[in-house]
């Protein structure tokens, strides 16, 4: 059952037990409160006859004798009930005989256990008529007398069954109306609900971009508010493993591809000098073209081994000192470079830093490494060191060909090169950044790339200000 329904049944449930037990209890409690009025107003007007007839024979300066005490009584009432206009009056004596009574018949003991000092009442129905019947015990010509009053209540019973006639059709008329109202409500209150779930569904169908929009402050907005930041969540959890299944595909790939290329070369060498008699000279040149793919292979286990070991092993930090640290790869590389006619500048400031100094100098090489490949003939590296109140940064900058706005995003990626041709000619296996990236991960830092096509490019490593000691 949907729960819109559950809703519209609840509502409709409390709405009859509640409207129908407040109008049974309404109306029984105004019947009683009438019956009990007319139950007293009938006692006394019983006490009040009877009161009269006694004080009339007690105050009568006549004797009456048994045979006149009925004609007495019978002219007595008679005037009674003139003044009072009491009618239905039946008088009693001890052996509850009628001694008198203004019924169309004959009337039948009604308290035939009743003692001559108890007065009583007792309430009769018949043909849907109902009267109360009040009797008292009374002293006349000293003799005991039961007068017994009857009055008529069936007004009180009709008004009640006209009373539950109506309840019933208002009750009726207010179902009705509390149901289409409740209906209504219900699919007003359900609707969030039915956004929600149809956000579900298409999200479990694939769709992750589904959304509930519901704009409502309450339970059901916060929920649809928080089923929003899941997806989002998720989204973009999904959107990662996609990226790194894409990754994945493309690293095996590449790595397949970097193998196939220097096992070609090599079993192609190695197949023509074991199949054919060749002079020293391409003898020499075919075992240094196997010697050279080795080579690369080598570097390339190498460098996959970096990455493996870069990302299980746990790395000791060390208090080190910059200018000192720096000064150090300046003075290694400068050699270098200048066979190469390019010209190293140098500056750094001073400052201890927590850091594993063998990863650290693994990241400023291979950075120094790419800008001087980044060069074609003469050029400037510059390697520069700055105290800064977030952290201390490290500036590697080159005057080389630059890389394209569109291939930043994607140079730390493992295999990625920006020239294909010329790297892999220079003995570049793609993967110096993506080593580069985990050490900077490592060491909780950041790496920026800022370059621009013809005018060179500018790394920015910055180690952040918790590092410093």
């Amino acid at each position: 059952m949907k729960f819109s329904w559950k809703i519209f049944l609840c509502v409709i449930t409390i709405t009859c037990v509640t409207f129908s037990l407040g109008g049974f209890f309404l109306i029984s409690s105004w019947f009683y409160d009438s019956l009990r009025r007319e139950i007293q107003f009938a006692q006394e007007e019983n006490r009040m006859l009877s009161t009269a007839l006694q004080t009339t024979s007690s105050s009568s300066s006549f004797s009456f004798s048994a045979e006149d005490t009925p004609t007495s009584m019978k002219n007595t009432l008679s005037s009674l009930l003139a003044q009072t206009n009491s009618r239905n009056v039946v008088v009693w004596d001890t052996g509850w005989n009628p001694v008198y009574t203004n019924l169309p018949a004959t009337p039948s003991p009604a308290f035939p256990n009743l003692r001559q000092d108890q007065s009583s009442y007792w309430i009769a129905a018949q043909d849907d008529a109902y009267q109360v019947h009040c009797v008292r015990p009374f002293y006349y010509a000293s003799e005991v007398y039961f007068l017994e009053s009857i009055r008529d209540i069936s007004p009180i019973y009709e008004t009640r069954s006209h009373q539950y006639q109506i309840f019933f059709q208002v009750t009726l008329v207010v179902v009705v109306c509390n149901g289409i109202v409740s209906f209504l409500l219900s699919k007003w209150l359900t609707r969030p609900i039915w956004k929600l779930s149809r956000a579900t569904q298409q999200m479990a169908q694939g769709d992750y971009t589904a959304r509930a929009y519901i704009r409502q402050q309450d339970e059901i907005g916060i929920l649809a508010g928080r089923f929003n930041q899941m997806a989002e969540n998720l989204e973009n959890k999904i959107s990662e493993l996609e990226n790194a299944i894409r990754r994945q595909e493309e690293f095996s790939g590449s790595f397949a591809h970097e193998l196939k290329t220097p096992l070609t070369s090599i079993m192609g060498y190695a197949d023509l000098l074991r199949s054919q008699e060749l002079s020293p000279e391409t003898r020499t040149l075919a075992a240094n073209y196997i010697f050279q793919e080795g080579k690369r292979l080598e570097s390339l286990s190498m460098k996959m081994l970096d990455l493996i070991v870069l990302k299980k092993q746990e790395i000791q930090f060390q208090a080190i000192q910059m200018r000192p640290f720096l000064f150090s790869l300046y003075t290694f590389v400068a050699p270098f470079f200048l066979q190469n006619q390019i010209k190293m500048e140098f500056h750094a400031e001073d400052s201890q830093i927590s850091m594993e100094p063998d990863l650290m100098r693994t990241l400023c090489m291979n950075l120094l490494n790419n800008a001087q490949k980044a060069i074609e003939g003469a050029g400037t590296i510059s390697l520069f060191g700055s105290v800064l109140p977030e952290g201390y940064r490290i500036t590697i900058s080159d005057t080389g060909k630059g890389i394209p706005q569109e291939e930043l995003a994607h140079i730390t990626e493992a295999f990625y090169r920006v020239d294909k041709s010329r790297a892999r000619a220079q003995g570049g296996v793609g993967l110096g950044l993506s080593i580069c990236s985990q050490i900077i991960a490592l060491h909780d830092g950041s790496m920026t790339f800022q370059s621009q096509l013809g005018q060179g490019t500018t790394v920015t490593i910055l180690l952040k200000k918790e590092a410093l000691l």
